[in-house]
Parts: C-alpha cells; sequence; structure tokens
C-alpha cells in the first residue's frame, strides 16, 4: 500500500519521474489495475460522501444504499473496459501524426492518466461533501430544478466540481502528452495534436447525432 501511494504520488506531481520507473512495464494488468484500485477506492469514498449527504436530508433509506452500492460496482466494472476504448480512439490520432509504437504503448499514459482524473474525483467529492454538511439544501421546498439551481449552495457545490473537474482535464492532458511522447517516440506537440484532434472530431460527431435525435424528437407529430 505505502508503494502503490508513492507511486500515485509520483505520477501526480512527477509524471516524467514516473514514466521513467515504468518503461519496462509490458503487463496490461499491472497497468489496468493500478487504476482500477483508484477507481475502488473513488467509489467507496462516494458511497460515504452521498450517504452522509442523504442522512442530513433525512432522505437515506435502505433502496438509497442499495442504489449508491450498485452504481459504485457499475464503475468499477466500466474502469476494466474505459481504458481500452480511451486508449482506441487515441491511439488513431496517434496513427495519423505517425506515431508508429503498437497500441500499448498509447494504453499504458492514457490508463495511467485516467488515475489523474479519479485522484481528483476523490478531492472533488470531499470537498463537495463538506460544503453540504456546512450549508445543507434539504430546505429546499421545491423539486424544480430551475429553482434548484437558483439556490446559492447548490450553486456553490456546482461552481467547486466543475473548477476541479476543469483543473483535473487540463492536467490530465499534460499527463497523456507527455506519456504519449515519450512511449510513441514523437514530439510533445504531435502527441498534444494526436489527442486534442481526434477528441474534437469525437465532440462533433456526439453533437451532429444529438442534433440530429433531438430534431427527428421534435418532428414527430403531437399525439392527439
Amino acid at each position: 500500500m505505502v508503494s502503490y501511494t508513492s507511486n500515485l504520488k509520483k505520477l501526480f506531481f512527477h509524471p516524467k519521474q514516473f514514466f521513467n520507473s515504468v518503461e519496462k512495464d509490458k503487463d496490461y494488468s499491472s497497468i489496468m489495475f493500478f487504476y482500477v484500485k483508484i477507481i475502488i477506492i473513488s467509489s467507496i469514498v462516494g458511497i460515504i460522501s452521498s450517504s452522509v449527504i442523504l442522512g442530513i436530508q433525512n432522505t437515506l433509506t435502505v433502496l438509497g444504499v442499495i442504489g449508491l452500492i450498485t452504481n459504485a460496482a457499475v464503475s468499477i466494472g466500466l474502469s476494466f473496459l474505459v481504458p481500452f476504448i480511451l486508449a482506441g480512439i487515441i491511439h488513431l490520432g496517434v496513427m495519423v501524426f505517425r506515431g508508429k509504437q503498437r497500441f500499448y504503448n498509447t494504453y499504458k499514459p492514457m490508463t495511467y492518466s485516467l488515475a489523474i482524473v479519479a485522484i481528483y474525483s476523490i478531492i472533488s467529492t470531499v470537498i463537495s461533501t463538506i460544503l453540504s454538511i456546512i450549508n445543507p439544501v434539504n430546505n429546499l421546498s421545491t423539486t424544480d430544478p430551475l429553482l434548484i439551481l437558483q439556490n446559492p449552495n447548490v450553486i456553490a457545490v456546482m461552481a467547486v466540481s466543475f473548477t476541479i473537474l476543469t483543473i483535473s482535464l487540463i492536467h490530465s492532458l499534460i499527463v497523456q502528452v507527455i506519456g504519449i511522447s515519450k512511449f510513441q517516440k514523437i514530439s510533445k506537440l504531435r502527441a498534444f495534436l494526436a489527442i486534442v484532434l481526434v477528441m474534437i472530431i469525437l465532440a462533433i460527431i456526439v453533437i451532429l447525432i444529438m442534433g440530429f435525435i433531438i430534431s427527428q424528437i421534435i418532428a414527430l407529430p403531437a399525439v392527439a
């Protein structure tokens, strides 16, 4: 556990040193479980956090706890799959920018970078929970989302969560660029472009698909 914590700290604060230390690793499972372990920790923190908040709001039930545990189990299950999907997408960009190393050399930095996001997620959950305890929102008298979003306590939690999410994505991107540049043997600029270009194209495709779906829904004749 001490070694794992030390490696997380090195990845978080000194990614170049961390990638040098894992340069000779050739095993998918060791990388995967490095990420899965932090997701398990994040899921446990999430269950505790949500339970505390629901308890403060007097809405904690057995079914609610079961739902939290189920969601955590799904998140942990997806953590085995998501790195392969994300690395596969980014590897397309790597090949466009003449990265000639195998898929593993993209999977490694991408999976480790996801651990960065998971760490920030834990930080965000803890801070949001503290804010919710200090300024609880259980005095809301409406279930209208628009009115709920006007509550200053809700806005404060959302602002903190959004800020931490933005920082985590930037930090993760930096780690990805360092890792892909090293393991794919391309410049940091090409590594950056490989990641960002693919993400932009993917975002455009998602927006177009969502736009098409929404337009089709709007075009449906009203039911009398």
